[in-house]
């Protein structure tokens, strides 16, 4: 389909999808959402699939301004917690959160990201997240304190 309309939006969406559902498949998606954005730059969805890809193949500097353009008005909580993310464990500067509300909603998509880095075995991000958490201490003091707790018992000998 998208062989011969390489505009088709559904497409491309679909063929994301289904690529980053599976981790033995981030190599397909990272391929498949390079082309997509390349054919609708401005398409939201595209966008951000090939921010996760990016993400999840640790190529954060590159994920970095596609979650903040993803962010951009309306603030989706798991595009949020992906700028955070990339934005810790890279060089940027960390966005704060404006409400109770959004930092509970992003600190748990937070989590979930993190949960997918693990999964993906991006081990480096992982290990810079973990070295980094005053980074995004203000902004999700929740994903904060929940990260340093898993930490601190993971550190504890086996009884």
């Amino acid at each position: 389909m998208v062989v011969q309309d390489s505009t088709r939006a559904a497409a491309w969406r679909l063929g994301g999808e289904i690529a980053l559902g599976r981790p033995e498949f981030l190599e397909f998606a990272h391929d498949w959402t390079g082309e997509a954005i390349r054919h609708l730059p401005e398409d939201p969805v595209i966008t951000a699939q090939r921010a996760e890809a990016l993400l999840l193949r640790q190529e954060i500097d590159s994920a970095r301004p596609l979650w903040e353009k993803a962010c951009n008005g309306s603030r989706p909580p798991r595009a949020l917690a992906a700028f955070i993310l990339c934005s810790a464990a890279g060089a940027g500067k960390v966005p704060p959160t404006q409400s109770t509300a959004e930092e509970a909603a992003t600190s748990q998509a937070f989590i979930e990201w993190y949960q997918r880095l693990i999964s993906a075995g991006a081990n480096q991000t992982v290990v810079r997240l973990n070295a980094r958490v005053d980074s995004f201490r203000e902004s999700l003091p929740t994903a904060a304190r929940l990260l340093e707790s898993a930490l601190s018992i993971a550190e504890q000998p086996a009884a």
